[in-house]
């Protein structure tokens, strides 16, 4: 995709396993002006021959269907219709996110993100570009993911961003150090990052 005028709506299409968030995509696109929503279908293997039948600019996957059968399909049309950019939309783990981007889809978007966040994405991804970029990766993976920490997980992350160090954290929580240790092994892994460098940098990227 190139970023030059269109003189026509960028023509988009969606594999959505549920009906009624079909209807909605559609409106959605339909208020933009500049997009719209060429065709939908509910079942991947459908989508996939229709997107080789009725090109489009971009194609939105439903992570629903499941992590292999996005990462084969995302293969597929990679080969047959190189021209049509492929976003997937829904939850995803951060590992499983990277290996459906190094497969060949330009854009991971969760279906809990705005509605503003989604036109940055598709627009983006349109322009060319990738979602999430390589500049907001990190931000983007603990944003997504801080939902999923316990409360005490998030004490602690909050004092790991100011960043104390674990003796400083188990005194003011009234735990042991050790205890802190485990917790910021659960932190890390939930948000996909290596340990306290990559967590500073997901929080000020």
């Amino acid at each position: 995709m190139n970023s030059h005028r269109q003189d026509r709506p960028f023509r988009l299409a969606l594999c959505e396993s549920q009906p009624v968030t079909a209807i909605g995509f559609a409106r959605m696109l339909a208020e933009t002006g500049d997009m719209e929503c060429a065709w939908t279908e509910h079942e991947l293997k459908r989508g996939i021959l229709r997107a080789r039948l009725e090109p489009v600019h971009l194609l939105v996957l439903d992570a629903a269907y499941g992590l292999l059968n996005i990462e084969q399909a995302v293969e597929q049309l990679s080969r047959s219709v190189p021209n049509t950019a492929v976003v997937v939309w829904g939850a995803v783990q951060s590992r499983a996110e990277e290996q459906i981007l190094q497969g060949g889809a330009r854009g991971c978007i969760e279906k809990t993100a705005s509605a503003d966040a989604m036109m940055r994405c598709l627009r983006q991804v349109l322009a060319g570009g990738r979602w999430p970029d390589s500049a907001n990766l990190l931000q983007w993976r603990a944003s997504r993911a801080y939902s999923r920490l316990t409360p005490r997980e998030k004490e602690i992350w909050a004092r790991l961003v100011e960043k104390a160090s674990s003796r400083q954290i188990a005194r003011e929580l009234g735990i042991s150090a050790g205890t802190v240790k485990i917790h910021c092994r659960s932190i890390y892994a939930k948000l996909g990052v290596s340990g306290r460098h990559e967590l500073s940098r997901s929080c000020s990227a």
